[in-house]
């Protein structure tokens, strides 16, 4: 295997780092979350965890929201590193019959204007009940709506990924960025980030090209940066979804070639974003979109932007792509919990972090 190395000083990053004044309590909310529905519970797992520092994430991604939505955008966040990691890192994700069911079963959790019809049969079932709660209290149910078609988005491409990996296949360049777009859960991200900025995005702004090329830009960007920050971390692990190993195979290129293409392509998908934003006032205006909605849609921008350069802060600071343990074959790794096959037993904890004892 090719060696290969990562040098900031080739990211195009155009956006300001910023932080909500809110992370400390951002983390230890998001602590209490993941300890109350059960979702770290051994040693190993909620060390794991506590170093990743969610909160400290969501907070870059989120710099001017309230209490309320930052601490909801965490949860979300954590939910979904902890779903991702039950298939890329255990050994259901090499089964694809019980990837089908575990996915036709999530997207049940989160019917439209209402709570699933059956009780949750796991942690992470129970965990996401409680955000789908949230969410409708905040948002109308055409946003409730595209949030859902997002995260079918996201559990279809799971579906696809998981067929890949066991057959050892990795997808050409073209067919990796229609699969990375849902699998990266990056409309479902920007979703919560519109619900974020305190208001639905207008429709008649929603569908114009313009923000939706917003939209994929973010998800573009997000996912190949981390792409190439997670990159020794999915070859130990056998992953094949990823745009550094898309490159490489599909052009007959080195390791360290094909990570510099990725960072020039989400470089370039950046420049783009710049010079569509301020394009947008001058587009509202001719829609004769109100200054409150314009507000509302600059603020799902501004958070758009935060994921992007929040991702990349985080990406360079945090231990979950620089820590990398494998496991042995057929066999999950010790850290890994499996947080879809046991019961869940919410149980309120309060400010204590995810790494306390367990009684």
């Amino acid at each position: 295997m090719s060696e290969w190395q990562i040098r900031l000083s080739d990211f195009s990053m155009p956006f300001p780092h910023r932080i909500n004044p809110l992370l400390p309590e951002a983390e230890a909310h998001v602590y209490d979350w993941v300890r109350r529905f059960r979702l770290t519970g051994t040693q190993a797992a909620c060390e794991r965890f506590d170093a990743w520092r969610i909160g400290y994430f969501a907070s870059m991604t989120s710099p001017d929201v309230d209490r309320a939505r930052l601490f909801l955008t965490a949860e979300f966040m954590s939910w979904l590193f902890l779903f991702d990691d039950q298939f890329d890192e255990g050994v259901l994700g090499r089964d694809p019959a019980a990837v089908d069911a575990v996915m036709e079963a999530m997207l049940d959790r989160i019917p439209v204007g209402r709570p699933a019809d059956t009780p949750p049969s796991s942690p992470l079932q129970a965990a996401l009940d409680d955000m789908w709660r949230q969410m409708r209290g905040y948002m109308p149910e055409s946003w409730q709506e595209r949030y859902r078609a997002s995260m079918k988005l996201y559990f279809d491409a799971y579906c696809r990924e998981t067929r890949n990996r066991l057959q050892g296949r990795i997808p050409g360049v073209e067919e990796f960025v229609e699969i990375r777009r849902g699998g990266g859960a990056m409309p479902a991200c920007v979703d919560v980030g519109e619900l974020a900025a305190g208001r639905e995005v207008p429709a008649r702004v929603l569908e114009t090209p313009e923000y939706q090329e917003l939209r994929l830009i973010t998800a573009d960007v997000v996912c190949w940066n981390n792409d190439v920050f997670s990159l020794r971390k999915e070859l130990v692990h056998g992953e094949c979804t990823n745009l550094v190993m898309s490159i490489a195979h599909e052009r007959g290129v080195s390791l360290q070639e094909a990570v510099d293409e990725a960072v020039a392509m989400a470089n370039a998908r950046l420049r783009t974003f710049v010079e569509i934003e301020p394009q947008l006032p001058k587009l509202m205006d001719s829609l004769d979109v109100p200054p409150e909605d314009q507000e509302t849609v600059l603020g799902a921008v501004e958070v758009m932007k935060g994921w992007i350069r929040g991702n990349y802060d985080w990406s360079v600071d945090t231990t979950r792509y620089s820590k990398v343990v494998a496991s042995e074959q057929g066999r999950d790794p010790e850290y890994l919990e499996r947080l879809l096959s046991v019961p869940a037993v919410p149980r309120p904890r309060s400010g204590q972090s995810a790494c306390a004892p367990q009684p």
